[in-house]
């Protein structure tokens, strides 16, 4: 995971809000095969920020694809937990 999150002022400490949002972009919950405490993207924003990648990319084929949407989540997740190790 990575070393610091951002602070965001939020009074949740288990969850990084958006200004506005109604629900959080990350979540710490229990990991349901280990039992650890993990950060997690949270399931209710997890379409809404693969969409804006993918329109930031501005690549038709990509919104339409399935592959295209998996390396968008790939993109979305490697920028919370380091995939690289």
């Amino acid at each position: 995971m990575r070393a610091h999150l951002p602070v965001d002022g939020n009074p949740r400490p288990d969850a990084l809000m958006l200004p506005g949002a109604p629900f959080p972009l990350l979540q710490h919950t229990e990991h349901p095969v280990t039992g650890d405490m993990v950060w997690s993207v949270h399931p209710c924003e997890v379409a809404k920020a693969v969409h804006q990648i993918l329109l930031a990319e501005d690549d038709e084929a990509a919104l339409r694809s399935r592959l295209g949407w998996l390396e968008a989540w790939f993109m979305l997740s490697d920028s919370i937990v380091d995939l690289t190790t």
